[in-house]
């Protein structure tokens, strides 16, 4: 394994997962002909609750019980995630989450629980790619709609 560790291989668009998962070196083995790190790692749901609720109290009036009861159950939740990198050029070839995690709307409501599962699996590295509208397209939906300027005044904060 890398002597950096999973911390160095999983900055850029995995550096939110750095701080709140507990990742472990699982083996190495191979990916669509790939030699890949194996890592795995439980999501510290205590932190990333505690960041949820620090976002919020950002904005005032968010934190009502119904939240807090749901962020309690959040807690409970449930996430692994694994990551297969390359070997030779640090590149992410797959990666997998399962969860459970409560499902509410309100804090009356009895949580039921979600459990998932996604596999990804990254290949065609720098190929080409062609992108075309199809036939049936529509001119007018494919071009964005300009947005008015909008001026907010200190009535409407």
């Amino acid at each position: 394994f890398p002597p950096h560790g999973p911390g160095f291989l999983i900055r850029g668009n995995y550096s939110n997962y750095e701080d709140r998962v507990n990742w472990a070196e699982i083996s190495v083995e191979t990916v669509d002909g790939t030699d890949c790190f194996h890592f795995s790692g439980e999501v510290d749901m205590n932190l990333a609750v505690d960041d949820m609720i620090a976002n919020a109290q950002k904005n005032p009036g968010e934190l009502g019980t119904e939240e807090l009861r749901i962020w309690d159950l959040l807690r409970q939740s449930k996430e692994t995630i694994e990551l297969w990198i390359g070997t030779h050029d640090y590149i992410v070839r797959q990666e997998k989450a399962i969860s459970r995690q409560a499902y509410v709307f309100d804090a009356n409501e009895e949580e039921s629980w979600i459990d998932s599962s996604m596999l990804i699996r990254y290949y065609d590295f720098n190929a080409p790619i062609s992108i075309e509208a199809p036939e049936d397209a529509r001119p007018d939906l494919m071009v964005p709609t300009p947005v008015p300027e909008i001026t907010i005044t200190p009535e409407l904060r």
